[in-house]
Protein backbone atom coordinates (compact mmCIF):
# COMPACT_ATOMS: atom_id res chain seq x y z
CA UNK A 1 0.00 0.00 0.00
CA UNK A 2 1.36 3.35 -0.99
CA UNK A 3 1.45 6.23 1.47
CA UNK A 4 0.24 9.55 0.15
CA UNK A 5 1.99 12.75 1.02
CA UNK A 6 -0.10 15.63 2.31
CA UNK A 7 -0.77 18.24 -0.28
CA UNK A 8 0.73 21.41 1.22
CA UNK A 9 1.20 24.49 -0.89
CA UNK A 10 4.68 25.10 0.65
CA UNK A 11 5.76 21.60 -0.29
CA UNK A 12 4.65 22.11 -3.88
CA UNK A 13 6.59 25.37 -4.09
CA UNK A 14 9.76 23.79 -2.68
CA UNK A 15 9.65 20.61 -4.77
CA UNK A 16 12.62 20.06 -6.99
CA UNK A 17 12.97 18.65 -10.44
CA UNK A 18 14.23 15.33 -9.07
CA UNK A 19 11.22 14.90 -6.79
CA UNK A 20 8.85 15.46 -9.72
CA UNK A 21 10.31 12.49 -11.61
CA UNK A 22 9.00 9.93 -9.10
CA UNK A 23 5.48 9.01 -8.06
CA UNK A 24 6.32 8.09 -4.46
CA UNK A 25 9.06 8.44 -1.88
CA UNK A 26 9.82 4.73 -2.00
CA UNK A 27 10.57 4.86 -5.73
CA UNK A 28 12.92 7.78 -5.19
CA UNK A 29 14.70 5.97 -2.34
CA UNK A 30 15.08 2.78 -4.38
CA UNK A 31 16.57 4.66 -7.31
CA UNK A 32 19.11 6.42 -5.05
CA UNK A 33 20.19 3.10 -3.51
CA UNK A 34 21.08 1.62 -6.88
CA UNK A 35 24.67 2.09 -7.98
CA UNK A 36 25.20 4.23 -11.04
CA UNK A 37 26.17 2.50 -14.20
CA UNK A 38 28.85 3.97 -16.37
CA UNK A 39 32.26 5.49 -15.72
CA UNK A 40 32.95 7.89 -12.91
CA UNK A 41 34.34 11.12 -14.27
CA UNK A 42 37.02 13.29 -12.77
CA UNK A 43 34.50 16.09 -12.21
CA UNK A 44 32.26 13.75 -10.20
CA UNK A 45 35.21 12.75 -8.01
CA UNK A 46 36.20 16.38 -7.52
CA UNK A 47 32.65 17.30 -6.46
CA UNK A 48 32.50 14.38 -4.01
CA UNK A 49 35.88 15.33 -2.57
CA UNK A 50 34.83 18.94 -2.07
CA UNK A 51 31.61 17.82 -0.41
CA UNK A 52 33.50 15.53 1.99
CA UNK A 53 36.06 18.20 2.88
CA UNK A 54 33.49 20.96 3.35
CA UNK A 55 31.44 18.92 5.80
CA UNK A 56 34.32 17.27 7.66
CA UNK A 57 34.21 17.89 11.41
CA UNK A 58 36.94 19.95 13.04
CA UNK A 59 39.66 18.04 14.84
CA UNK A 60 38.69 18.08 18.54
CA UNK A 61 42.27 17.21 19.55
CA UNK A 62 43.92 20.14 17.74
CA UNK A 63 45.70 22.46 20.11
CA UNK A 64 47.31 25.63 18.82
CA UNK A 65 50.90 25.89 19.99
CA UNK A 66 51.52 29.08 21.92
CA UNK A 67 55.13 30.39 21.85
CA UNK A 68 55.34 31.33 25.53
CA UNK A 69 59.09 32.06 25.53
CA UNK A 70 58.82 34.42 22.58
CA UNK A 71 55.85 36.24 24.10
CA UNK A 72 57.69 36.69 27.40
CA UNK A 73 60.78 38.04 25.61
CA UNK A 74 58.62 40.39 23.52
CA UNK A 75 56.93 41.68 26.68
CA UNK A 76 60.32 42.22 28.34
CA UNK A 77 61.50 44.15 25.25
CA UNK A 78 58.35 46.27 25.44
CA UNK A 79 58.85 47.08 29.15
CA UNK A 80 62.61 47.60 28.73
CA UNK A 81 62.01 49.95 25.81
CA UNK A 82 59.55 51.96 27.87
CA UNK A 83 62.04 52.19 30.72
CA UNK A 84 64.91 53.36 28.48
CA UNK A 85 62.67 55.87 26.69
CA UNK A 86 61.54 57.22 30.07
CA UNK A 87 65.13 57.43 31.35
CA UNK A 88 66.11 59.19 28.12
CA UNK A 89 63.33 61.72 28.61
CA UNK A 90 64.42 62.38 32.22
CA UNK A 91 68.08 62.71 31.23
CA UNK A 92 67.13 65.09 28.41
CA UNK A 93 65.40 67.41 30.87
CA UNK A 94 68.39 67.46 33.21
CA UNK A 95 71.45 67.39 30.93
CA UNK A 96 70.22 67.94 27.35
CA UNK A 97 69.54 65.78 24.34
CA UNK A 98 73.19 65.22 23.33
CA UNK A 99 73.90 63.33 26.56
CA UNK A 100 70.69 61.22 26.36
CA UNK A 101 70.37 60.21 22.70
CA UNK A 102 71.86 56.74 23.31
CA UNK A 103 69.02 55.98 25.74
CA UNK A 104 66.48 57.02 23.09
CA UNK A 105 68.15 54.80 20.49
CA UNK A 106 68.31 51.80 22.83
CA UNK A 107 64.72 52.40 24.00
CA UNK A 108 63.48 52.59 20.40
CA UNK A 109 65.33 49.41 19.40
CA UNK A 110 63.66 47.53 22.26
CA UNK A 111 60.25 49.23 22.20
CA UNK A 112 59.29 48.89 18.52
CA UNK A 113 59.58 45.08 18.07
CA UNK A 114 58.45 44.45 21.64
CA UNK A 115 55.27 46.46 21.26
CA UNK A 116 54.53 44.90 17.85
CA UNK A 117 54.82 41.29 19.05
CA UNK A 118 53.08 42.00 22.35
CA UNK A 119 50.13 43.50 20.48
CA UNK A 120 49.86 40.49 18.14
CA UNK A 121 50.07 38.05 21.07
CA UNK A 122 47.43 40.02 23.00
CA UNK A 123 45.03 40.02 20.04
CA UNK A 124 45.64 36.29 19.43
CA UNK A 125 44.87 35.58 23.11
CA UNK A 126 41.59 37.46 22.73
CA UNK A 127 40.91 35.37 19.57
CA UNK A 128 40.33 38.42 17.38
CA UNK A 129 39.76 37.40 13.78
CA UNK A 130 42.87 37.93 11.65
CA UNK A 131 45.38 37.41 14.47
CA UNK A 132 46.99 34.11 15.43
CA UNK A 133 50.05 32.90 17.27
CA UNK A 134 51.54 31.83 13.93
CA UNK A 135 52.25 35.52 13.21
CA UNK A 136 54.55 35.83 16.23
CA UNK A 137 58.16 35.19 15.19
CA UNK A 138 59.52 32.14 17.03
CA UNK A 139 63.20 31.92 17.92
CA UNK A 140 63.07 28.57 19.75
CA UNK A 141 64.88 25.71 17.97
CA UNK A 142 62.60 22.96 19.27
CA UNK A 143 59.31 24.80 18.77
CA UNK A 144 58.19 23.07 15.56
CA UNK A 145 59.12 19.54 16.66
CA UNK A 146 56.26 17.23 17.54
CA UNK A 147 55.65 16.42 21.21
CA UNK A 148 55.62 12.66 20.63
Amino acid sequence: MEKKRPNNSTQDENSTEIDDQYDSDSQMKQSKDKPRSGPVTYDMLRQMSRRFHNYAPLNPFYREKIPYKTIIIAFLFFVGGLIFLGLGALKTMDEGFYKAYELFILGSILFIPGSYHTFIAFMACRRVEGYSFEEVAVFDENYNKDDD
